[in-house]
């Protein structure tokens, strides 16, 4: 059972859907420095 203080340590990856790629991708590059993976 988990507690109530349990906290997060990392995340693997996380998946959106988008209507428009290249601008997610500029939006996310341009404001929190994500890099596209290939």
């Amino acid at each position: 059972m988990l507690s109530a203080t349990t906290r997060l340590r990392n995340i693997n990856h996380i998946t959106y859907n988008v209507k428009d790629k290249n601008a997610a991708l500029k939006w996310y590059q341009g404001n929190i420095g994500v890099k596209a993976d290939p």
